[in-house]
């Protein structure tokens, strides 16, 4: 089974609000959506994610970046207008994340850890993980936390189906995920985003590789 490549994109987000120049990237249904947001560092950042993933594209398409459709199927997850690619986008804090490939894909940028109280991680970890999380030192326990929280979100979002996908099932430990009901895995990579942070890539195929770009 030939590499699949996934191409992640990172780009650092500011406090000054959505440049002009990412808005005029996007359709006015997602410039309404972004409009709902209550939090305008998250408008910010969403807008960010959305036009870097069109800018991808059209290096990708040889096409002008306004001109890439990227609309979302029923349950949310972003579907590429040109046949055979697939996208994904991330936000946390001052980075985004877009993710580009030719088959299902996810991306996930984590910058605080979800809850670790022993109620919370038997809600989201496999018993497995559960166990794992436990021998891992207390200066260690978030991080580990944070990174598998990241991968179970790329792997839900790689499946097109976010978080009605239950974490408990999904044990994300080994590079290889398997998914309850599907014959085949999904691989889940780390995305080095930098210190305090995790970022992850899933990808619905065996062999993956995968580029960062900054």
């Amino acid at each position: 089974m030939a590499l699949a490549a996934v191409d992640v994109q990172l780009v650092p987000v500011d406090g000054a609000g959505p440049h002009d120049a990412d808005l005029a990237l996007l359709p006015v249904r997602e410039r309404d959506r972004l409009a709902q947001r209550r939090d305008p560092a998250d408008r910010h950042r969403s807008a960010a994610a959305h036009a870097a993933l069109r800018r991808l594209l059209g290096s990708r398409l040889g096409r002008d970046p306004a001109d890439v459709e990227v609309g979302r199927s029923e349950t949310g997850a972003l579907v590429v207008g040109e046949q055979g690619w697939w996208a994904s986008v991330a936000h946390s804090a001052d980075l985004a994340a877009c993710a580009l490939a030719r088959r299902p894909v996810g991306v996930d940028v984590e910058g605080a850890s979800p809850p670790t109280d022993p109620a919370a991680l038997a809600r989201w970890c496999s018993p497995a993980e559960v166990r794992a999380l436990g021998r891992a030192s207390p200066t260690g326990r978030d991080a580990a936390v944070r990174r598998a929280w990241a991968r179970k979100e790329a792997v839900a979002k790689a499946l097109g189906a976010g978080l009605a996908v239950p974490f408990a099932d999904l044990d994300v430990r080994h590079a290889l995920v398997r998914v309850p009901g599907r014959r085949r895995p999904v691989a889940v990579r780390d995305v080095d985003v930098g210190p305090g942070r995790s970022g992850a890539v899933a990808l619905d195929h065996l062999w993956v590789v995968v580029r960062t770009r900054r």
